[in-house]
């Protein structure tokens, strides 16, 4: 049961509704909001089958320059309503030194991924944040006409709050197969219907055994949120 805000009734607002026949006939299916008081209106909704949401897509432009820099780009949330999801980054750009054959070529800078999820329909049992690129031979791409080599989505890798460096070479439910990343999943339950949670991530470009010619490589890495079933 939930307050109009979204959060858990309190204890005393539950107790006010023992009585009353929208309690006692509630459905394993159903929510109830209160709408006045301790002994104010309720509103009751019944869950019917719905298809998985997506959040909106935040986008990280990368720009990486073999002994020079990379910059990784993010925005903001959208205004929160009944059954929504938004996902917003922090900083807005990220730098990376490249060296050849160097396995560690991290980026500057950790990104905080904020996810946001607010009234979300009883059906809904997780929420999952996701990391991918369009294309996995061709995460970042050259920008000198006399160079034929990209950097591959799987050469760039990510931590999730502190956790070991996987590369993006999953193929998930966003982006092109083999070009991405689930980063978290938090379980959904009738005790957190909205909420948000935050997660650290951190960028590396794996370039061992990888042969680059000097050269600015550009690139965009996605990042989204998906609310099933």
């Amino acid at each position: 049961m939930v307050d109009p805000t979204g959060q858990p009734a309190t204890p005393r607002q539950v107790a006010g509704l023992v009585d009353r026949a929208e309690w006692r006939g509630l459905r394993h299916d159903e929510l109830l909001v209160i709408d006045g008081g301790e002994r104010g209106f309720i509103t009751r909704y019944r869950a019917t089958p719905a298809a998985s949401i997506g959040s909106n897509v935040r986008v990280c432009r990368l720009r990486a320059v073999l002994i020079a820099a990379g910059l990784l780009a993010l925005s903001a949330p959208a205004s929160a309503q009944i059954d929504s999801l938004s996902v917003s980054l922090l900083p807005a750009a990220v730098s990376f030194t490249l060296t050849p054959n160097s396995a560690t070529n991290a980026g500057s800078v950790a990104i905080a991924a904020t996810t946001t999820w607010s009234v979300l329909l009883p059906t809904r049992t997780a929420v999952t944040l996701y990391g991918y690129f369009s294309s996995a031979s061709s995460a970042l791409v050259h920008t000198a006409p006399t160079n034929t080599v990209n950097i591959p989505s799987s050469r760039v890798q990510v931590s999730v709050n502190g956790g070991a460096s996987a590369p993006f070479d999953q193929t998930v439910v966003f982006g092109a197969a083999n070009a991405g990343r689930l980063l978290a999943t938090q379980a959904i339950t009738a005790f957190n219907p909205s909420g948000n949670r935050t997660d650290t991530l951190t960028l590396n470009i794996d370039l061992n055994g990888y042969s680059l010619p000097a050269d600015t490589y550009v690139g965009t890495l996605r990042i989204r949120a998906q609310a099933t079933p």
